[in-house]
Protein backbone atom coordinates (compact mmCIF):
# COMPACT_ATOMS: atom_id res chain seq x y z
CA UNK A 1 0.00 0.00 0.00
CA UNK A 2 2.96 2.31 0.53
CA UNK A 3 3.67 2.13 -3.21
CA UNK A 4 0.06 3.13 -3.96
CA UNK A 5 0.35 6.13 -1.64
CA UNK A 6 3.56 7.19 -3.41
CA UNK A 7 1.78 7.00 -6.76
CA UNK A 8 -1.10 9.10 -5.39
CA UNK A 9 1.34 11.77 -4.22
CA UNK A 10 3.11 11.77 -7.59
CA UNK A 11 -0.25 12.21 -9.34
CA UNK A 12 -0.95 15.31 -7.25
CA UNK A 13 2.12 17.02 -8.69
CA UNK A 14 1.48 15.72 -12.22
CA UNK A 15 -2.19 16.83 -12.16
CA UNK A 16 -2.35 19.89 -9.88
CA UNK A 17 -5.73 20.92 -11.31
CA UNK A 18 -7.39 18.05 -9.43
CA UNK A 19 -8.36 18.18 -5.76
CA UNK A 20 -7.11 15.17 -3.76
CA UNK A 21 -9.61 14.06 -1.13
CA UNK A 22 -9.81 11.80 1.90
CA UNK A 23 -13.44 10.98 2.75
CA UNK A 24 -14.56 10.10 6.26
CA UNK A 25 -17.50 7.69 6.20
CA UNK A 26 -18.73 4.81 8.26
CA UNK A 27 -21.37 2.60 6.61
CA UNK A 28 -21.83 0.69 3.36
CA UNK A 29 -24.74 2.85 2.21
CA UNK A 30 -22.53 5.92 2.58
CA UNK A 31 -20.05 4.28 0.18
CA UNK A 32 -22.93 3.86 -2.29
CA UNK A 33 -23.75 7.56 -1.84
CA UNK A 34 -20.10 8.51 -2.41
CA UNK A 35 -20.00 6.57 -5.66
CA UNK A 36 -23.24 8.23 -6.79
CA UNK A 37 -21.89 11.69 -5.89
CA UNK A 38 -18.74 11.07 -7.93
CA UNK A 39 -20.80 9.99 -10.93
CA UNK A 40 -22.92 13.14 -10.59
CA UNK A 41 -19.84 15.38 -10.65
CA UNK A 42 -17.88 13.51 -13.35
CA UNK A 43 -18.46 16.23 -15.98
CA UNK A 44 -16.90 19.05 -13.95
CA UNK A 45 -13.64 19.87 -12.17
CA UNK A 46 -12.33 16.72 -10.52
CA UNK A 47 -11.98 15.62 -6.94
CA UNK A 48 -9.79 12.52 -6.76
CA UNK A 49 -10.86 10.39 -3.80
CA UNK A 50 -7.60 8.75 -2.74
CA UNK A 51 -8.68 7.33 0.60
CA UNK A 52 -11.77 6.73 2.69
CA UNK A 53 -11.58 6.38 6.45
CA UNK A 54 -13.78 4.67 8.99
CA UNK A 55 -13.17 7.00 11.92
CA UNK A 56 -14.02 7.02 15.60
CA UNK A 57 -16.19 10.10 15.03
CA UNK A 58 -18.85 7.43 14.32
CA UNK A 59 -19.40 7.42 18.07
CA UNK A 60 -20.54 11.05 17.89
CA UNK A 61 -22.34 11.00 14.54
CA UNK A 62 -24.43 7.85 14.19
CA UNK A 63 -24.35 6.90 17.88
CA UNK A 64 -24.86 10.40 19.31
CA UNK A 65 -22.14 10.28 21.98
CA UNK A 66 -20.75 13.53 23.31
CA UNK A 67 -17.14 12.74 22.35
CA UNK A 68 -14.83 10.06 21.00
CA UNK A 69 -13.38 9.43 24.48
CA UNK A 70 -13.66 5.86 25.70
CA UNK A 71 -12.90 5.81 29.40
CA UNK A 72 -13.46 2.22 30.54
CA UNK A 73 -11.99 -1.06 29.35
CA UNK A 74 -15.46 -2.26 28.36
CA UNK A 75 -16.11 0.89 26.29
CA UNK A 76 -12.76 0.55 24.56
CA UNK A 77 -13.30 -3.11 23.72
CA UNK A 78 -16.80 -2.46 22.41
CA UNK A 79 -15.69 0.65 20.51
CA UNK A 80 -12.88 -1.19 18.76
CA UNK A 81 -15.15 -4.06 17.77
CA UNK A 82 -17.72 -1.60 16.39
CA UNK A 83 -15.11 0.07 14.18
CA UNK A 84 -13.63 -3.25 13.10
CA UNK A 85 -17.07 -4.44 11.96
CA UNK A 86 -17.62 -1.15 10.11
CA UNK A 87 -14.27 -1.49 8.33
CA UNK A 88 -15.34 -4.94 7.12
CA UNK A 89 -18.70 -3.53 5.97
CA UNK A 90 -17.09 -0.63 4.11
CA UNK A 91 -14.50 -2.95 2.52
CA UNK A 92 -17.26 -5.00 0.89
CA UNK A 93 -19.02 -1.86 -0.35
CA UNK A 94 -15.82 -0.31 -1.78
CA UNK A 95 -15.02 -3.49 -3.68
CA UNK A 96 -18.54 -3.55 -5.05
CA UNK A 97 -18.93 0.14 -5.95
CA UNK A 98 -15.46 1.01 -7.28
CA UNK A 99 -13.41 -0.70 -9.99
CA UNK A 100 -9.87 -1.52 -8.92
CA UNK A 101 -8.33 1.29 -10.99
CA UNK A 102 -10.24 4.02 -9.10
CA UNK A 103 -10.84 2.27 -5.78
CA UNK A 104 -9.83 4.43 -2.79
CA UNK A 105 -7.58 2.98 -0.11
CA UNK A 106 -9.40 2.10 3.10
CA UNK A 107 -8.09 3.73 6.28
CA UNK A 108 -8.96 2.29 9.69
CA UNK A 109 -8.91 4.58 12.70
CA UNK A 110 -7.49 3.38 16.00
CA UNK A 111 -10.09 4.33 18.63
CA UNK A 112 -8.84 5.32 22.06
CA UNK A 113 -7.06 2.53 23.90
CA UNK A 114 -6.63 0.24 20.91
CA UNK A 115 -3.04 1.33 20.18
CA UNK A 116 -1.78 2.42 23.57
CA UNK A 117 1.48 0.48 23.19
CA UNK A 118 3.32 -1.53 20.57
CA UNK A 119 1.67 -4.80 21.53
CA UNK A 120 -1.90 -3.55 21.44
CA UNK A 121 -1.24 -1.61 18.22
CA UNK A 122 0.03 -4.71 16.42
CA UNK A 123 -2.94 -6.76 17.61
CA UNK A 124 -5.36 -4.01 16.52
CA UNK A 125 -3.64 -3.62 13.15
CA UNK A 126 -3.87 -7.35 12.47
CA UNK A 127 -7.60 -7.29 13.25
CA UNK A 128 -8.23 -4.24 11.07
CA UNK A 129 -6.13 -5.65 8.22
CA UNK A 130 -8.13 -8.88 8.37
CA UNK A 131 -11.28 -6.76 8.08
CA UNK A 132 -9.89 -5.16 4.91
CA UNK A 133 -8.04 -2.00 5.99
CA UNK A 134 -5.18 -0.73 3.80
CA UNK A 135 -3.86 2.04 6.08
CA UNK A 136 -4.01 2.69 9.81
CA UNK A 137 -4.54 6.15 11.31
CA UNK A 138 -2.91 7.03 14.62
CA UNK A 139 -3.11 10.31 16.52
CA UNK A 140 0.42 11.35 17.45
CA UNK A 141 -0.04 12.75 20.93
CA UNK A 142 3.26 11.81 22.59
CA UNK A 143 6.83 10.69 21.98
CA UNK A 144 5.65 7.17 22.77
CA UNK A 145 3.47 7.20 19.62
CA UNK A 146 6.58 7.36 17.43
CA UNK A 147 7.71 3.95 18.68
CA UNK A 148 4.26 2.58 17.80
CA UNK A 149 4.48 4.05 14.28
CA UNK A 150 7.93 2.52 13.92
CA UNK A 151 6.73 -0.93 15.05
CA UNK A 152 3.72 -0.86 12.72
CA UNK A 153 5.85 0.23 9.76
CA UNK A 154 8.45 -2.46 10.47
CA UNK A 155 5.64 -5.03 10.55
CA UNK A 156 4.65 -3.94 7.03
CA UNK A 157 1.64 -1.75 7.82
CA UNK A 158 1.06 1.61 6.11
CA UNK A 159 0.55 4.29 8.76
CA UNK A 160 -1.25 7.64 8.59
CA UNK A 161 -0.27 10.04 11.37
CA UNK A 162 -2.48 12.84 12.71
CA UNK A 163 -1.11 15.99 14.38
CA UNK A 164 -2.26 19.48 15.27
CA UNK A 165 -5.57 19.21 17.06
CA UNK A 166 -6.01 15.61 18.21
CA UNK A 167 -9.25 14.71 20.01
CA UNK A 168 -7.57 12.12 22.21
CA UNK A 169 -5.19 14.77 23.57
CA UNK A 170 -8.18 16.85 24.67
CA UNK A 171 -6.76 20.33 23.93
CA UNK A 172 -9.03 22.29 21.59
CA UNK A 173 -7.13 25.08 19.84
CA UNK A 174 -5.39 26.02 16.61
CA UNK A 175 -1.75 25.20 15.88
CA UNK A 176 0.99 26.93 13.90
CA UNK A 177 0.02 30.55 14.49
CA UNK A 178 3.56 31.43 15.60
CA UNK A 179 6.85 30.77 13.83
CA UNK A 180 8.05 28.68 16.78
CA UNK A 181 5.02 26.44 16.63
CA UNK A 182 5.21 26.20 12.83
CA UNK A 183 8.78 24.94 13.17
CA UNK A 184 7.62 22.50 15.87
CA UNK A 185 5.01 21.14 13.46
CA UNK A 186 7.69 20.72 10.80
CA UNK A 187 9.87 18.84 13.29
CA UNK A 188 6.96 16.61 14.28
CA UNK A 189 6.17 15.84 10.64
CA UNK A 190 9.80 14.91 9.92
CA UNK A 191 9.94 12.64 12.95
CA UNK A 192 6.69 10.91 12.04
CA UNK A 193 8.01 10.32 8.53
CA UNK A 194 11.32 9.04 9.92
CA UNK A 195 9.37 6.59 12.09
CA UNK A 196 7.88 5.12 8.91
CA UNK A 197 4.51 6.80 8.36
CA UNK A 198 3.54 7.43 4.73
CA UNK A 199 0.62 9.83 5.20
CA UNK A 200 -0.14 12.72 7.53
CA UNK A 201 -3.29 14.60 8.54
CA UNK A 202 -3.03 18.17 9.85
CA UNK A 203 -6.02 19.34 11.87
CA UNK A 204 -6.67 22.97 12.87
CA UNK A 205 -3.26 24.00 11.61
CA UNK A 206 -2.53 27.43 10.15
CA UNK A 207 -2.96 27.35 6.38
CA UNK A 208 0.59 28.60 5.59
CA UNK A 209 2.02 25.68 7.58
CA UNK A 210 -0.20 23.24 5.69
CA UNK A 211 0.93 24.84 2.43
CA UNK A 212 4.62 24.66 3.31
CA UNK A 213 4.46 20.95 4.14
CA UNK A 214 2.38 20.09 1.07
CA UNK A 215 4.55 22.12 -1.32
CA UNK A 216 7.61 19.98 -0.60
CA UNK A 217 5.79 16.68 0.00
CA UNK A 218 6.71 15.04 -3.33
CA UNK A 219 8.56 11.81 -2.52
CA UNK A 220 8.07 12.39 1.19
CA UNK A 221 4.52 12.14 2.53
CA UNK A 222 0.88 12.29 1.56
CA UNK A 223 -0.61 15.39 3.21
CA UNK A 224 -4.24 16.04 4.15
CA UNK A 225 -5.69 19.06 5.91
CA UNK A 226 -8.84 19.38 7.98
CA UNK A 227 -9.85 22.87 9.11
CA UNK A 228 -6.36 23.85 7.90
CA UNK A 229 -7.16 25.87 4.80
CA UNK A 230 -6.20 25.01 1.25
CA UNK A 231 -2.77 24.02 -0.02
CA UNK A 232 -1.38 23.40 -3.48
CA UNK A 233 -0.57 19.67 -3.75
CA UNK A 234 -2.30 19.08 -0.39
CA UNK A 235 -5.39 16.96 0.08
CA UNK A 236 -8.61 17.74 1.94
CA UNK A 237 -10.50 15.68 4.50
CA UNK A 238 -14.23 15.70 3.73
CA UNK A 239 -16.84 14.16 6.00
CA UNK A 240 -19.96 12.52 4.55
CA UNK A 241 -21.99 13.19 7.70
CA UNK A 242 -20.94 16.86 7.95
CA UNK A 243 -21.98 17.47 4.35
CA UNK A 244 -25.57 16.66 5.37
CA UNK A 245 -26.05 17.59 9.03
CA UNK A 246 -25.44 20.98 10.60
CA UNK A 247 -23.39 20.88 13.82
CA UNK A 248 -25.21 21.78 17.05
CA UNK A 249 -23.22 25.03 17.36
CA UNK A 250 -22.39 28.07 15.27
CA UNK A 251 -19.81 26.94 12.73
CA UNK A 252 -18.03 29.11 10.16
CA UNK A 253 -15.78 26.46 8.64
CA UNK A 254 -17.99 23.36 8.43
CA UNK A 255 -19.41 22.37 5.02
CA UNK A 256 -21.94 24.96 3.78
CA UNK A 257 -23.91 22.14 2.14
CA UNK A 258 -25.34 20.92 5.46
CA UNK A 259 -29.06 21.66 5.78
CA UNK A 260 -30.46 19.00 8.11
CA UNK A 261 -30.36 18.65 11.89
CA UNK A 262 -29.50 15.47 13.71
CA UNK A 263 -33.10 15.09 14.84
CA UNK A 264 -33.94 13.99 11.28
CA UNK A 265 -31.54 11.01 11.53
CA UNK A 266 -31.96 8.25 10.50
CA UNK A 267 -35.15 8.75 8.47
CA UNK A 268 -33.78 11.58 6.28
CA UNK A 269 -30.32 10.07 5.90
CA UNK A 270 -30.92 8.22 2.64
CA UNK A 271 -28.46 7.36 -0.12
CA UNK A 272 -30.13 9.90 -2.40
CA UNK A 273 -29.95 12.69 0.19
CA UNK A 274 -26.33 11.93 1.10
CA UNK A 275 -25.29 11.76 -2.56
CA UNK A 276 -26.90 15.12 -3.33
CA UNK A 277 -25.25 16.90 -0.42
CA UNK A 278 -21.86 15.33 -0.97
CA UNK A 279 -21.91 16.04 -4.71
CA UNK A 280 -22.43 19.70 -3.85
CA UNK A 281 -19.48 19.59 -1.45
CA UNK A 282 -17.27 17.89 -4.05
CA UNK A 283 -18.09 20.64 -6.56
CA UNK A 284 -17.17 23.35 -4.04
CA UNK A 285 -13.93 21.54 -3.16
CA UNK A 286 -12.95 20.99 -6.80
CA UNK A 287 -13.59 24.69 -7.50
CA UNK A 288 -11.41 25.63 -4.49
CA UNK A 289 -14.38 27.37 -2.87
CA UNK A 290 -14.17 25.00 0.10
CA UNK A 291 -12.70 24.84 2.68
CA UNK A 292 -12.57 28.29 4.13
CA UNK A 293 -9.93 29.07 6.72
CA UNK A 294 -9.43 31.69 9.43
CA UNK A 295 -6.77 34.28 8.71
CA UNK A 296 -3.36 33.19 9.99
CA UNK A 297 -1.88 35.09 12.91
CA UNK A 298 1.63 34.79 11.52
CA UNK A 299 3.37 38.08 10.88
CA UNK A 300 4.69 39.12 7.48
CA UNK A 301 8.19 38.37 8.74
CA UNK A 302 7.13 34.89 9.86
CA UNK A 303 5.42 34.17 6.52
CA UNK A 304 8.54 35.22 4.64
CA UNK A 305 10.65 32.98 6.87
CA UNK A 306 8.36 30.01 6.22
CA UNK A 307 8.45 30.64 2.48
CA UNK A 308 12.23 30.19 2.53
CA UNK A 309 12.15 26.82 4.34
CA UNK A 310 11.84 23.29 3.05
CA UNK A 311 10.04 21.94 6.15
CA UNK A 312 11.17 18.38 5.42
CA UNK A 313 14.82 19.38 5.94
CA UNK A 314 16.34 20.22 9.30
CA UNK A 315 16.28 23.98 9.95
CA UNK A 316 18.75 25.68 12.29
CA UNK A 317 15.97 27.32 14.33
CA UNK A 318 13.80 24.22 14.53
CA UNK A 319 13.31 22.36 17.82
CA UNK A 320 15.28 19.10 17.86
CA UNK A 321 13.94 17.45 21.01
CA UNK A 322 10.49 17.30 22.59
CA UNK A 323 7.98 19.81 21.25
CA UNK A 324 4.52 20.91 22.45
CA UNK A 325 3.13 18.45 19.88
CA UNK A 326 5.09 15.41 21.07
CA UNK A 327 4.97 15.14 24.84
CA UNK A 328 6.85 12.59 26.90
CA UNK A 329 5.04 9.30 27.44
CA UNK A 330 2.48 9.62 30.20
CA UNK A 331 2.57 13.42 30.28
CA UNK A 332 -0.87 14.97 30.22
CA UNK A 333 -1.74 18.14 28.27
Amino acid sequence: MCDTVELQVARRFAEPQNAPVKVNLYRDYEVCALAAALRATADGPACVVETVMVGDSYFMTHLGRSSTRLDTAAERSEGFEQLRALVAEVRIALDSEFPLATRPLLVADFPEGSASDVGSALVSARAMAAAGADLFKLEIVSEHCLSIVDALARAGYAVMGHIGYTPQAGVSRRYGDTLEEALALFTAARRIRAAGAVSLVLERVAAPVHQALALYARGRMQMYGIFSGQASYGGQCLNIWDSVFKPPFTAHFFPPTATLTRESFPAAYTVETIAGHFAALLRLTAAREYPRSPRPHLSTFDLEALAAIDPWREHPAAPTTSTPLLRAAGERP
